[in-house]
């Protein structure tokens, strides 16, 4: 397929993946006392309440005896603790590990039968089981330029590392990476950030530029899926399906869980958000 078609495409699946979507996307306010999680320094999130809202931020007390602030903006700072009513494959979740105090983002990557059907599947590639209870939802970005946005920003070594957008200007975003590094990139580079979002099988086509996953790292390597595997499903998380060819030669068949889409480039930009 022509590669200029196969943007367009690309394009037009992003935005009624991840725009649309927001019409209709479910909405909370938070009072105070309210039990929550919210985000630390260290980009992992904790238990606590809130202790104060208003002029648009929200106070948080963690059960530590810490505390922060964070903007009504950032939609992930701050996540209600509440069970999920309904979890779902592919669902972006937090959830502790082997019954710590710390909250960790995956994603639900298959379901099965028994007492904890849920498997994780964290960002740092350990997996656990799990029961609806343990699981809270995490509340996704519309767009990789959004304040506390949850994506994928590329490093100075053109490989791509989990973070989140901490600002965001008419030109830029400033990330600040899992292991506490920092870059500002340019939004009219729109290969330089993408977000952690699933791609759905259907989006996928032999030609598309994505990163992928390798295992026993939690960075992400550029490269093209050069075949889909054709399985006569129309589910939208599929295993074992996206052949990737690396940039650096290497290949490796694909689950729906290890790729993220690599948006086309374009010459324009958005200026609808500000620091």
């Amino acid at each position: 397929m022509h590669a200029r078609k196969l943007c367009k495409m690309t394009l037009l699946l992003l935005i009624l993946t991840f725009v649309l979507p927001v019409l209709s996307s479910p909405s909370y306010s938070l009072l105070v006392n309210d039990r929550i999680i919210a985000r630390w320094t260290n980009n992992l999130y904790y238990p606590g309440k809130v202790s104060a809202t208003g002029n648009g931020l929200i106070h948080v007390l963690f059960d530590d005896g810490d505390r922060i602030t964070h903007t009504v903006r950032d939609i992930s700072a701050v996540i209600p603790d509440q069970q999920p009513s309904h979890v779902k494959l592919g669902q972006h979740v937090v959830a502790t590990w082997k019954g710590g105090h710390k909250y960790y983002i995956g994603y639900v990557s298959q379901i099965v039968s028994g007492s904890r059907p849920f498997k994780v599947t964290f960002d740092d590639n350990d997996e656990d089981y799990y029961q609806a209870h343990q699981l809270r939802k995490f509340p996704d970005h519309q767009t990789a330029h959004e304040v506390g946005a949850r994506v994928f920003a590329r490093w100075t070594n053109g490989l791509y590392y989990r973070g989140f957008v901490a600002r965001a200007n008419s030109s830029t975003v400033f990330i600040r990476y899992d292991d506490g590094d920092t870059i500002i990139l340019h939004k009219i580079d729109r290969t330089a950030v993408i977000l952690d979002k699933l791609p759905c099988y259907s989006h996928i086509k032999p030609g598309q530029r994505v990163i992928g996953f390798w295992p026993g790292r939690t960075r992400y390597y550029p490269g093209v899926v050069t075949y889909k595997r054709p399985t006569g499903l129309a589910n939208c998380y599929q295993k074992a399906v996206y052949y990737v060819v690396f940039d650096d030669g290497d290949r490796r068949m694909q689950d729906f869980n290890q790729i993220r889409i690599i948006p086309c480039m374009t010459t324009e930009t958005n200026t609808n958000e500000s620091v």
